[in-house]
């Protein structure tokens, strides 16, 4: 548990170096660093107190340092960088690929999950085009796989986290800027981590 702890504690900082490193033109501000480190540092703690598979808990420290990243990056430049997002989707194969031998049932669920939701998205974006961006449609597949891997419980868990937080993104920025883009990130990351932590 204390050894779950501290992996927990670190993964903010990581987290913050990526953000840093794949920012271009600003760097994001003290008070978006403070606010996501806090609240994945609080997942990651929360982790280890609770327990859960080494699968669970690796899918859990992908979305959290690379998801985590990119949503930070996503406020500060409105964008989800390639890197990050690919770096996440093999960190999410490979977790899910070293246990889903054990349970073929998973896989199949994390495979299903996210082709349907790379094509959902893919159509969305083609049929309302101002909607997101592709940088949304791409974290989406290994998102969606994460949390099918864990149960279809944890994906609809998180549909309804994430869908709470876009609702409430669109409405701050609508607030705040007036027809300006809104950074979908953040609740796709953060009601994902969520919906994990909540299903350990």
């Amino acid at each position: 548990m204390i050894v779950g702890g501290v992996v927990g504690l670190a993964l903010a900082p990581l987290m913050l170096v990526l953000a840093r490193r794949s920012t271009r033109t600003a760097r994001p501000t003290s008070a978006v660093e403070s606010v996501a480190g806090a609240l994945v540092a609080g997942v990651g703690i929360v982790a280890a107190e609770v327990g859960g598979s080494a699968t669970s808990l690796a899918l859990l420290a992908s979305v959290a340092v690379f998801g985590g990243a990119a949503m930070i990056v996503d406020v500060t430049e409105l964008r989800l960088p390639n890197r990050l997002v690919a770096a996440q989707s093999v960190a999410v194969v490979l977790a899910v690929s070293v246990t889903g031998g054990a349970d073929p049932n998973a896989l199949i669920r994390a495979a299903v999950a996210a082709a349907a939701m790379g094509m959902v998205a893919t159509g969305l974006l083609f049929v309302v085009p101002t909607a997101f961006g592709w940088g949304d449609v791409k974290i989406l597949p290994s998102l969606a796989a994460a949390t099918a891997f864990l149960g279809w419980r944890c994906t609809a868990l998180t549909v309804g986290l994430s869908g709470l937080l876009l609702l409430v993104s669109a409405v701050t920025a609508a607030l705040n800027r007036p027809g300006g883009d809104v950074p979908y990130g953040p609740a796709l990351v953060l009601g994902t981590l969520a919906g994990v932590a909540l299903t350990l």
